[in-house]
Order: structure tokens, then C-alpha cells, then sequence
């Protein structure tokens, strides 16, 4: 059976109905994209830590195409980024290189004294933060009790100064925290060194391995057949 030839008219109407489809597709693809779009922008907004990697992404993206541009071009790229910097951002991206640098050396290892200098300053550090309250009271204080005519180059006033007990306390928090995270770092060495970690204390430990050391050997028959029952 013969089909029916399609006239002009049939294949102008086909073609207005599927470019309706398409538009109305567009539309709403062009719809969503606005939505997740919102969505996206949103979300940024109320996580800053998104936002910055996502400009970092963005950057990163930047110099990658830029980097590809000026291949492409037989350019140099870190020579035509250089144009860009001005004196003053030279000046101080050389300050911030050069911090960064000494920052490194001063944290590393140098020897146990200078090492030890270094914790001394850093756990005493809250004694010495100037108190400028305190100290104008005191000075107040001395200026009413001292009836002499010492100037304040003078007087020895020095002699009797004490740091507050709230920065002692502070001193005394900083060590006890100290040693405490000492003391974990030792469990956690332990541990991983195979130490079961089960003893009372120290003395302890240390006779229960020279008794392992020593009868070990001897006993393993023993304690392998004790291990075989309590598994059965």
C-alpha cells in the first residue's frame, strides 16, 4: 500500500512544531541554569570557604589558559607576568620571600642550647607582656609612699617587681599542657611501637621488659598453649 505523499504544507507545520519543541527545551534549560546559577551563588555566599576555593580554582584556571596563550604566541610567560609588578609589589613580595626564609631558619634545629633559649623565651613570653594598668597603679602607688627626692632613674623600685599571679598562672598552665601533650606523644609512640601500654607505671613497665627479656625465651611454650585454650 502506497503511503500518502506529504505536502508542502504538512512539512511546514512538522518543521514550526519542532522548532516550538526546541524553544520551549531552550527556555527551559535556559530557566534551570539560571536557578542552579541562584543556587550556587547562594551557597557561596553563606560559605566563605566555598568562595575561596572557588576562586582559587578561578585563578588557577586563569593562569592555566594565560600560560597556554603566550606558549602558543613563543612568549615567555613568567618574563611577560613580570610586566605586570609594579615596584612597590616587587619590594614586597622580596620582604615577605626573605621573612619566610628567616621565619624557616629560626625554626629549625640548631642545637640543644639554642633549641632550649627558644622554649625558655616562648613559655616566658606571657610574664613579659606589658600590664599598662598595673603598672600606672604601681607607679601611682610609689609616687604617694616614696617621700624621697629619687628621680626614676634612681629608685630602686625595680627591685621589688613580681610578675601578677594571673600570668604566673598562665606560666604554670602553659607547662602542666605541655607535659601533658608530652606524656601522649609518648603513649602514642609506645603503641605504635607495639607496647601494649597496660602497665601501672613506669617502674613497672620497665621490670615487666627485663623480665620479658630474660624469660621470654623460656616461657613462650607456655604462654602459646595458655592463648590456644582461652581461644577454644
Amino acid at each position: 500500500m502506497r503511503s500518502e505523499a506529504t505536502t508542502p504544507n504538512d512539512s511546514a507545520a512538522a518543521r514550526l512544531q519542532q522548532l516550538r519543541v526546541l524553544r520551549l527545551r531552550a527556555k527551559d534549560s535556559k530557566k534551570q541554569n539560571r536557578d542552579e546559577l541562584y543556587a550556587e551563588h547562594a551557597r557561596l555566599r553563606n560559605d566563605p570557604i566555598a568562595a575561596k576555593k572557588l576562586g582559587l580554582k578561578k585563578s588557577q584556571a586563569v593562569e592555566k589558559l594565560a600560560r597556554l596563550d603566550a606558549t602558543d604566541a613563543g612568549e615567555d610567560f613568567e618574563r611577560k607576568r613580570a610586566w605586570d609588578y609594579s615596584i612597590e609589589e616587587s619590594q614586597a613580595w622580596d620582604k615577605k620571600v626573605e621573612r619566610s626564609q628567616s621565619n624557616k631558619l629560626q625554626a629549625g634545629f640548631s642545637d640543644y642550647a639554642a633549641d632550649a633559649v627558644k622554649q625558655y623565651e616562648r613559655e616566658t613570653a606571657v610574664l613579659r607582656k606589658p600590664g599598662f594598668e598595673a603598672f600606672n597603679q604601681q607607679e601611682a602607688e610609689r609616687h604617694e609612699q616614696d617621700h624621697t627626692q629619687l628621680g626614676p632613674a634612681q629608685s630602686f623600685a625595680f627591685l621589688d617587681d613580681r610578675p601578677d599571679k594571673l600570668r604566673v598562672d598562665a606560666l604554670v598552665e602553659s607547662i602542666a599542657a605541655r607535659d601533658l601533650q608530652r606524656d601522649k606523644n609518648n603513649s602514642r609512640r609506645r603503641a605504635k611501637e607495639g607496647d601494649p601500654g597496660s602497665y601501672i607505671n613506669d617502674r613497672n613497665r620497665k621490670f615487666n621488659q627485663k623480665a620479658a627479656r630474660a624469660y621470654d625465651e623460656y616461657t613462650k611454650e607456655m604462654r602459646d598453649s595458655f592463648e590456644r585454650g582461652t581461644a577454644q
